[in-house]
């Protein structure tokens, strides 16, 4: 299990902080092995391709 990053904005940091999240010198993360359900607002987007057909499939004809 690794670290996962965040996506925090300045105003958020000492929440995130509190929260338990570590500054790198460039990016907020969450240790490895920690319960990221705190951070559920900062985490990354998760995309998948099932999304991308999805989206295809309602686009009009052109």
């Amino acid at each position: 299990m690794s670290e996962t990053f965040l996506h925090v904005e300045y105003r958020e940091k000492d929440e995130v902080k509190r929260l338990g999240a570590r500054w790198n010198g460039t990016q907020w993360y969450v240790p490895a092995g920690c319960d990221l359900t705190p951070f559920a607002r900062w985490l990354p987007i998760q995309e998948s391709s099932a999304d991308y057909r999805l989206d295809e499939a309602l686009a009009p004809p052109v």
